[in-house]
């Protein structure tokens, strides 16, 4: 079974036949005994320590199909070393680019989104208006605002309506 595999710690990661190599440093910057593991049994490998690397080994990890994600000092997300997948080889993310660029095409998209999560809004309000709730002016106001999503005209202004309407639908959390 695969697991993830967190280093927090300061050293080198380098391939050691179909292992990884981990060799540590402590704060004296002396190497720690090295630590293997077989890349077979990893999954991902989490970064928020200095780690050393070189282009073989992320060669080694992509084969492999192993991604990698970097952390900063605060464990921020910084970025990832994906592995292209087997039969995709980047084509998918290609044409979320082209869809990304295309501002019509992007707007469908993200009206289509928009439409889904508020139609599920209104399912759970409904739910519990069924339950003596009293939120009637609440999903009249996001069935209000859903009848606009198709007639917004940029993506700043369906944001706008969306977060309208997530507002009043968590306002309602409380009852």
């Amino acid at each position: 079974m695969k697991k993830t595999y967190y280093l927090f710690n300061p050293g080198r990661v380098s391939r050691k036949d179909n292992t990884l190599k981990i060799q540590g440093f402590d704060d004296d910057k002396e190497p720690l005994k090295a630590k293997y593991l077989p890349v077979e049994g990893v999954e991902s490998l989490f970064i928020f320590g200095s780690i050393d690397a070189n282009s073989a080994l992320y060669n080694f990890l992509g084969r492999k199909s192993v991604p990698v994600h970097f952390f900063d000092y605060y464990e921020h997300y910084t970025g990832s070393f994906q592995p292209k997948e087997y039969l995709l080889a980047g084509k998918f993310q290609i044409a979320q680019t082209k869809c990304f660029l295309n501002k019509k095409q992007r707007l469908y998209i993200a009206q289509k989104i928009v439409s889904g999560a508020s139609f599920n809004m209104l399912k759970n309000l409904k739910y519990y208006a069924l339950r003596d709730r009293k939120i009637a002016d609440e999903i009249e106001f996001i069935e209000s605002c859903r009848s606009q999503i198709d007639s917004t005209r940029a993506v700043d202004e369906l944001m706008g309506l969306e977060g309208n309407m997530r507002k009043v639908y968590y306002q309602t959390f409380e009852q």
